[in-house]
Parts: C-alpha cells; sequence; structure tokens
C-alpha cells in the first residue's frame, strides 16, 4: 500500500480492521500483523457474520491505513504530503467521533474552522453560499463531536465556527521552517 500511495516511510502505519455491530455502538480495531493476509481477516469477518446474523445482528468490516500510535515524538514526514494527508484524515475522522482527549471549546471550533476551510476554501462573504452549511455544522458528528452539543446548541457552534472561519481566511498563510 505504502508503494501504491507514494509513501515515503510506512515504518509507523499500519492495516486495521474495523468491526462494528449493528447491536452496540462500540467497534472494535484490529491490527494487522505485517505476517497477516487481509483475505483471512476477510474470513474471519464472513464466519462472525454468519453466526451472528441468526441473531438478528448485523456485523460490518472496514479496513483502515492508519498511524499507530500518536504519542510524542511523533515521527512525521513533515514534507510528505501524502502522510500528512493520512495523518489529518485519521485525526478528524477520531476527533469527530470522540476518541481523542477531551478538547475545549475553543480547540473544537478551531478544528472545526479548519475543517471547513479545507474542504470548501476560503470564507465567501456571501449568506447564500453557505446556507446549507447552518444543517451541516448542526449535525452532531458532521463538523463538532457529538457529546460536545450538551455545551452549546448547534446554532451557537455554528455562528462560533462561522467566526472562526472567516477570521482564518482573512489571514495571510505563512509556512514556519523547522
Amino acid at each position: 500500500i505504502a508503494k501504491k500511495i507514494e509513501l515515503v516511510d510506512a515504518n509507523h502505519f499500519a492495516i486495521y480492521q474495523i468491526l462494528k455491530s449493528s447491536s452496540r455502538s462500540s467497534k472494535v480495531e484490529d491490527a494487522l500483523a505485517t505476517s497477516d493476509i487481509v483475505c483471512d481477516y476477510l474470513a474471519k469477518h464472513e464466519l462472525i457474520a454468519q453466526s451472528v446474523s441468526s441473531k438478528g445482528v448485523e456485523v460490518t468490516s472496514d479496513f483502515l491505513f492508519k498511524k499507530r500510535l500518536f504519542f510524542p515524538p511523533l515521527n512525521i514526514d513533515k514534507l510528505c504530503p501524502v502522510e500528512l494527508m493520512l495523518l489529518y484524515h485519521q485525526t478528524n475522522e477520531d476527533f469527530l467521533a470522540g476518541s481523542l482527549p477531551t478538547l475545549n471549546e475553543e480547540q473544537i471550533i478551531q478544528l472545526a474552522a479548519h475543517q471547513l476551510q479545507i474542504t470548501l476554501g476560503d470564507h465567501i462573504k456571501s449568506k447564500n453560499a453557505f446556507t446549507e452549511l447552518t444543517d451541516q455544522i448542526s449535525v452532531p458528528g458532521k463538523y463538532v463531536p457529538a457529546r460536545n452539543f450538551q455545551i452549546m446548541s448547534g446554532p451557537e457552534w455554528y455562528a462560533k465556527i462561522m467566526a472562526e472561519y472567516s477570521r482564518i481566511s482573512e489571514e495571510p498563510v505563512t509556512i514556519e521552517e523547522e
């Protein structure tokens, strides 16, 4: 996979099988070893799915290629766009699923605003261009983790996220050298 997507260093990445059950909201992640064969995991999923289907439970299986650990010091090649893209998507999914450590309100607003910036580009001062975002931002799990809708309502999140989105769109971009 690393060669196919032109990932320079895949040492800290693995293929994970994610099993989800319709009877529980939890999921089980299992990292495949380098010696494992994906077809064996697919066969295992089929056996599990057959055994629980008679009980009315549906089991789905996905495979993800993602970074194994997110503990400092992170071994991130900041010059590799493929690795940065993979880490961005992995972190965003973990953030929205609520599996990252608790973030404060300001951090959630910044992450959601940056997600809009990445997805849509610069903020446009036209109300018509972003009316559909009101509904999307107000949906738990789309831009803000569902558990954080206890802090404030969807319209309140929308107003604060859009204000931050507008602010970051107007800032000049600077690249810091390390």
